[in-house]
């Protein structure tokens, strides 16, 4: 059920809306995960993972297609995360070990907030890394707008990433 609310959301932003005008039809039904007010009807969820989905469907009229990005970006950014940490074998091997796993392939296959949360939690690190390492603003800057932008899709599960690194920051 999850996921239809996020490609009905998706096409909502797509649609440059944000609600549904239900009228009177909204007090006759509960909608699975849409909040009721006065006869408009909002989705529950923050609409990050479902303007991932937007941009697809906009721009091939497919979701799928951001599934496969995602989950491709995330084993690239496994793959930097290990190279950076431990070496480019390492973080073959890593990549290779994420993309195989089978949570990664599972979260990578639905239209749920899970992969996307991943692919903007490991950027954040990433471009924390690269700063830190480098000296540069510019990555503590895309490090920044990418924890914000995981925050605001799903709060726990970044603050929970991002945590060490910033009590390491």
């Amino acid at each position: 059920h999850d996921e239809g609310v996020y490609l009905t959301q998706a096409a909502l932003l797509l649609g440059g809306q944000l609600e549904f005008h239900a009228g009177p039809l909204a007090d006759a039904f509960h909608p699975w995960f849409f909040v009721e007010d006065g006869g408009r009807l909002y989705p529950k969820y923050g609409p990050v993972p479902a303007a991932t989905y937007a941009v697809s469907l906009a721009l091939f009229d497919e979701p799928r297609v951001t599934l496969a990005a995602v989950a491709a970006g995330n084993a690239a950014l496994v793959y930097l995360l290990g190279a950076m940490a431990a070496g480019r074998r390492a973080g073959g091997a890593a990549s290779v070990l994420f993309a195989a796993s089978p949570m990664a392939v599972l979260t990578g296959a639905v239209f749920l907030p899970y992969a996307p949360t991943t692919f903007f939690n490991l950027l954040f690190a990433v471009a924390y890394l690269r700063s830190v390492r480098d000296g540069s603003t510019a990555a503590a800057g895309v490090a920044g707008v990418a924890i914000g932008i995981a925050f605001f899709a799903r709060p726990f599960t970044a603050g929970l990433f991002a945590a060490p690194l910033i009590a390491r920051a």
